[in-house]
C-alpha cells in the first residue's frame, strides 16, 4: 500500500492510496466471501456457489462489497498514519491506474480545536488585556428628538441606496487592514449615518461608490477604525495599515411605523434602561471578540471544514468572513479565498473558546450547543474581573456621534427589552 499525502488547508487533508494487485485481489476475496454466505442459489448449498455464478448474478452486491472493505482498509490505514483524530471524510475517487492498482482518493477533516495552552498562561493573557466598558451616563440622559425617532422605528432593507435629508441609517461596512507579518483581515462592522452630516453623507451617497459598492474612506471614518474599533478587534496592540477602500455590504434605513411612543417609552429613565441593556450586549461582544481574537492569533484554531457545512445554508446574512490558512502553524479568520458565514464561523469559534474557559474558571468544560449561553452568562463576568478594565460613562449624544458603530448595534437591540 502506497501513501501519498497533501495538506489541503482549513484543517482537511488529501490521501491518495494506491493498492498493489495482489493486495486488492485479496479484499476482493474478501468481498466474494462475504456474498457467498448470505446468497442462495437453487441446485448450490447455502455457501458453495461456484464464483462464476456469484459474479454472474451477485456482481453488484461484490462490487458493493469490495468498496465498503476496500474504504474500511483505506480509513483503517489513514487513521495510523494521519497526526491527528479524524472528525470526518469523504471518498473522493476510487478505481484503478493504468497499471491496474486499485487507487483511492480520500480527504479528511481535522477536529474543530482552539490550541489553548495552559492555566497559568490564560491568566497571564487575560491579565494582559486592557478593555474599556461603556456606560451610559443615565444621570444626564434625555429623550431628545432623534431618541424617540430611533425608538419609533424598525430596520427594513433597501434595494437601493438612495440618501434623503432628515433620514437615518444603518451602512455595513466592511474594511481591510494589515497586521504583524502583513496578513490582511476583512471585518464588517455597522455604522449609525444621519444624512444631516455632509461628510459622511458624501461618504455613503453613491457618489463616491463604484460598480462593486467600492468606496474610499474618508479622514473621518479612517480615524474611527484605526483608532476605535481596530484595537478592539484585534485584542493586541499591533502596528496596523488599513486599506483606503471599503465595501458597502448593505445599507438599512429606519422607517418610522408609528406617531406616539408607548407610555414604557415616554419615562427617560426607562429608556436610559434600556439604552443600558443594550450597551452591555455590545460590550460582551467586544470583550468577547477582543479576549477571541487574541488566543486565536497567539495560539492557534484547527478547522474541520465539515462543521461548516451543517451551518452553510442556514440563516445566510450579508456579514460573511473568509477563511484560509496562514503561512505559520495555525489558523486565523481572515479573507484570502473561500467564503464563510460570519455567524457558522463566529458559532465554532465561541462553543470552542467558552468550553476552555469553562474549564480555566469553574473545573468544567463540558459544553454542547444547547448551554452555550448558560456558559456565556457564567464566563462573561469572570473575563471582566480578569482583564485590565475601565469604565467611561457616555451620553447618548457622545455615543451617537463618536461611536457610530456601537451606536447602530444599541437601536438594533433596544426594540428587543419593550
Amino acid at each position: 500500500m502506497d501513501f501519498q499525502k497533501h495538506e489541503l488547508g482549513l484543517g482537511a487533508w488529501l490521501y491518495n492510496v494506491e493498492f498493489s494487485r495482489e493486495e486488492g485481489d485479496r479484499i476482493l476475496s474478501r468481498a466474494v466471501e462475504y456474498v457467498r454466505k448470505d446468497v442462495s442459489v437453487p441446485g448450490y448449498r447455502k455457501g458453495n456457489v461456484p464464483d462464476s455464478i456469484l459474479f454472474f448474478q451477485f456482481g453488484e452486491k461484490i462490487n458493493d462489497a469490495f468498496k465498503d472493505f476496500l474504504e474500511d482498509a483505506v480509513i483503517s490505514s489513514i487513521k495510523k498514519e494521519h497526526p491527528k483524530t479524524i472528525a470526518s471524510y469523504v471518498l473522493l475517487h476510487l478505481g484503478q491506474n493504468e497499471n491496474g492498482n486499485f487507487f483511492v482518493s480520500v480527504k479528511v477533516s481535522d477536529p474543530t480545536e482552539i490550541l489553548f495552552p495552559s492555566d497559568e498562561e490564560i491568566g497571564n493573557d487575560l491579565k494582559s488585556l486592557s478593555f474599556v466598558k461603556y456606560e451610559v451616563d443615565q444621570e444626564n440622559f434625555s429623550l431628545t428628538p432623534e431618541i424617540e425617532e430611533v425608538l419609533k422605528s424598525q430596520l427594513d432593507k433597501d434595494k437601493e441606496i438612495k440618501f434623503e435629508d432628515g433620514s437615518k441609517y444603518i451602512v455595513g461596512v466592511e474594511f481591510k487592514f494589515s497586521s504583524g507579518k502583513e496578513v490582511e483581515y476583512y471585518e464588517v462592522i455597522d455604522l449609525y449615518i444621519d444624512s444631516g452630516d455632509k461628510e459622511m453623507k458624501s461618504l455613503f451617497d453613491g457618489r463616491n461608490l463604484t460598480n462593486n459598492n467600492t468606496i474610499k474612506l474618508t479622514g473621518k471614518v479612517k480615524k474611527l477604525i484605526e483608532k476605535d474599533y481596530i484595537p478592539n478587534f484585534l485584542g493586541v496592540g499591533e502596528e496596523i495599515k488599513l486599506d483606503d477602500n471599503a465595501r458597502l455590504v448593505y445599507i438599512q434605513k429606519l422607517h418610522r411605523y408609528i406617531d406616539e411612543l408607548p407610555e414604557g417609552l415616554k419615562d427617560p429613565k426607562k429608556v436610559a434602561k434600556y439604552f443600558s441593556l443594550a450597551l452591555d450586549i455590545e460590550n460582551n461582544k467586544r470583550l468577547e471578540t477582543k479576549c477571541l481574537s487574541l488566543f486565536v492569533k497567539k495560539y492557534g484554531f484547527s478547522l474541520n471544514e465539515d462543521d461548516f457545512l451543517k451551518e452553510f445554508f442556514n440563516d445566510f446574512t450579508s456579514s460573511i468572513f473568509r477563511l484560509s490558512r496562514t503561512p505559520v502553524h495555525v489558523f486565523v479568520p481572515y479573507i484570502d479565498m473561500q467564503l464563510i458565514k460570519q455567524r457558522s464561523l463566529n458559532t465554532i469559534l465561541q462553543r470552542e473558546f467558552y468550553k476552555r474557559l469553562s474549564k480555566y474558571f469553574f473545573g468544567s468544560s463540558s459544553l454542547d450547543n444547547d448551554k452555550l449561553e448558560d456558559s456565556i452568562k457564567k464566563v462573561l463576568p469572570k473575563l471582566y474581573e480578569s482583564v485590565g478594565l475601565s469604565t467611561v460613562k457616555l451620553t447618548t449624544k457622545e455615543i451617537r456621534e463618536d461611536k457610530p458603530f456601537i451606536f447602530a448595534n444599541i437601536i438594533k437591540n433596544i426594540l428587543e427589552f419593550e
